[in-house]
């Protein structure tokens, strides 16, 4: 019993330690605080968008900031977003209250799972807990890089502090592994049923899951075969495949219908796809590997299921990284090092630390040796915890002033919420991504330029040029100063992960498409503005500060759009009707 409440007041201190930015900073603000969370983590906001596509009915999440794309084929599944939405919908929360709720409660859950885990491979509770922190509080120390650590740690959360991935994602992930584990030590069927599911679930989660686990249940079969071993878990294997596959059709379905589309192949490049046969060695990893195998024959673990278990699985991530070599391209595979690989990689070495412990201390009186692990674990704990609430405010103090001054949007997302039609599209201005995501995050309308749904939407790469191309013409934008924009992260507002270079890819030619932008840009000059905005669907006009200040005003825009609302920071203005008609019909 003393151990069940020692377990859960430290996974209590874990979800507190992610939810302390968003406490801290709810309490800072006070009155100050105006309804936008505090946001800072990567991608955050892009996540919050998909719950709050649930929210308006888009279960299918195609698209939910663009309006022409919103029925496009399915590009990533949404089971996560899908369960949340509804559950924060059903409870009356907004968004940012369900992501907050959320930041406490999954990683409090997912570290008493990742303990389960490793107190089972390890056969310790003592480690299971160090295991457990090390990975939900440290894990950007976890790294060869010095200065990777240094970075991480004065100005990064927490790594599952993030929504939806990998907050929610490794939930069933790491249920997957508990029950495969069950079954090869039980030989009981309903762990089989019970990890076909889960795995089944993953599918609906993201590829480099469910990836994961099938090359490691391979791995553990090759392995038994070449063994020789005769008991016959093959069968559990191949029931467990099968029950995820039938639960997996939905999902090759929706997979057919995207490889089917005309503009799947350019999304593929922008995600950072590349066409290789190339292998990647891991060299990490597979010293990391021999580490273990070494620790199972020298006697360090013992060679049973469990060893076998961390075997395959750690084999099995180095195979997924391959995958290419027979597949003939790949796509972001740092998510498998990053995610995967990684994590049960720590799992693996500290299991193998904890046998080396254990023989070294054996010899020692108990009494000694009981009261040493006691201390050393206590302190453990509260270094860890220390450390990661370090980490937290390290994170907060450099985020703070950005998401107290995007307070002030809190007045016109709620104008636009109740005073705009369901389909409303909205262009903001300057051009930046930070107010679009806000509006796609904080209300149930629609944006004109937004990077998430560009990027990783199948809007054809002409498309993405000409909504960005057309926004800086509409407002007047200089062509030197639409040159800066442009150079943004090399060209990655227009081309994603395709400009830069991983693993053998080649690095697009930055400089010539720059030049290309410019030119095309030049040729609008000579067109109407107003009538190359109205290409696609536009409403109202979200403006930072004034129009006639920050814009290159003409009499002709000033006819066709009139204001709805302002105040000291913002102005929206709504295109007029006859104006509408007349551009679509042009």
């Amino acid at each position: 019993m003393f151990r069940v409440i020692v377990l859960m007041l430290i996974a209590v201190a874990v979800g507190f330690l992610h939810v302390y930015p968003d406490i801290k900073f709810l309490h800072d603000l006070g009155p100050g605080f105006k309804g936008i969370g505090f946001l800072g983590a990567g991608d955050e906001p892009t996540y919050l968008s998909r719950i709050a596509g649930i929210y308006k009915g888009d279960w299918r999440l195609a698209n939910p900031g663009i309006y022409e794309h919103r029925n496009d084929p399915i590009i990533q599944p949404g089971l996560s977003e899908f369960i949340f939405g509804n559950l924060g919908k059903n409870f009356g929360l907004s968004v940012g209250e369900l992501d907050i709720w959320c930041t406490f409660v999954l990683p409090t859950i997912l570290f008493i799972l990742f303990f389960k885990l490793a107190e089972r491979l390890s056969g310790s509770f003592r480690m299971g807990v160090i295991i457990a922190l090390m990975i939900m509080v440290g894990y950007y120390w976890l790294s060869p890089n010095l200065s990777t650590i240094l970075k991480s740690f004065n100005t990064r959360p927490l790594f599952f502090t993030r929504p939806i991935s990998p907050q929610f994602h490794f939930i069933p992930f790491l249920l997957s592994l508990w029950f495969i584990l069950k079954m090869f030590l039980t030989n009981k069927k309903h762990w089989a049923i019970l990890a076909g599911m889960t795995v089944g679930m993953l599918f609906y989660v993201s590829v480099f899951y469910w990836t994961f686990i099938y090359a490691g249940m391979f791995v553990f079969l090759l392995i038994q075969w070449i063994l020789g071993n005769k008991k016959e878990k093959w069968k559990d294997i191949v029931l467990v495949y099968a029950i995820s596959l039938i639960i997996s059709l939905p999902y090759w379905f929706t997979a057919l219908e995207l490889s089917s589309h005309p503009n799947y192949l350019e999304l593929f490049k922008r995600l950072g796809g590349i066409y290789t046969r190339a292998p990647i060695i891991p060299l990490t990893e597979i010293f990391a590997i021999l580490l273990i195998i070494s620790g199972g024959y020298l006697g360090v673990i013992k060679r049973d299921e469990k060893f076998w278990f961390l075997v395959s699985f750690a084999i099995g991530g180095i195979g997924c990284l391959n995958q290419q070599i027979i597949t003939g391209k790949t796509i972001e595979p740092y998510h498998w090092q990053s995610y995967t690989n990684k994590i049960f990689l720590v799992m693996a070495i500290f299991v193998l630390f904890h046998g080396f412990l254990s023989k070294w201390t054996k010899n020692y009186p108990p009494g000694t040796e009981r009261a040493g692990k006691k201390i050393i674990f206590s302190l453990l704990c509260l270094v860890i915890l220390f450390l990661g609430f370090i980490q937290q405010n390290n994170y907060y103090k450099i985020n703070i002033e950005s998401n107290r001054k995007v307070q002030t949007m809190a007045a016109p997302l709620r104008w636009i919420e109740k005073n705009t039609s369901k389909d409303a599209v909205i262009l903001t201005y300057p051009p930046h991504l930070a107010n679009s995501q806000l509006i796609t995050t904080h209300t149930e309308k629609y944006v004109y330029i937004s990077d998430p749904f560009f990027i990783t939407s199948l809007l054809s790469d002409r498309e993405i040029e000409e909504r960005y191309l057309f926004a800086l013409s509409f407002f007047g934008v200089a062509e030197d100063k639409a040159e800066e924009f442009f150079k943004m992260l090399d060209g990655g507002l227009f081309k994603g992960m395709q400009v830069h270079a991983f693993y053998g890819g080649n690095r697009m030619k930055n400089q010539n498409y720059i030049e290309s932008l410019k030119k095309q840009y030049a040729k609008l000059q000579l067109k109407d503005p107003i009538s190359l905005i109205h290409k696609y669907k536009v409403d109202y006009l979200f403006i930072e500060g004034n129009l006639e200040e920050n814009l290159l005003y003409q009499s002709q825009l000033a006819q066709s759009i009139y204001k709805v609302y302002s105040d000291e920071n913002y102005m929206i203005y709504k295109f007029k009707s006859d104006h509408r008609r007349k551009n679509a019909q042009t």
